[in-house]
């Protein structure tokens, strides 16, 4: 971390952090919201992987997400 005279951290220091913060709130907004996506698939009987093909998801992370709440017409291979 680059700091000024005074011992402070620069403003191009905080700059960056607040850039990475914010693509770590961005990109886990985005999987928040796949995975999301993913569930109201499988309560719409939509088939595991077929969701993990639309979604780009993998069945673990789907079934993961899900919380153990499975519709019992979605089949687990």
């Amino acid at each position: 971390m680059v700091l000024t005279e005074k011992g402070y951290p620069s403003a191009d220091a905080y700059e960056k952090e607040l850039l990475s913060l914010l693509e770590t709130v961005r990109y886990q907004a985005k999987q928040d919201t796949t995975l999301q996506i993913a569930e109201r698939m499988l309560d719409y009987g939509v088939d595991v992987q077929l969701t993990a093909a639309v979604t780009g998801l993998t069945r673990d992370e789907i079934l993961s997400g899900k919380r153990g709440k499975i519709p019992l017409q979605v089949k687990v291979k």
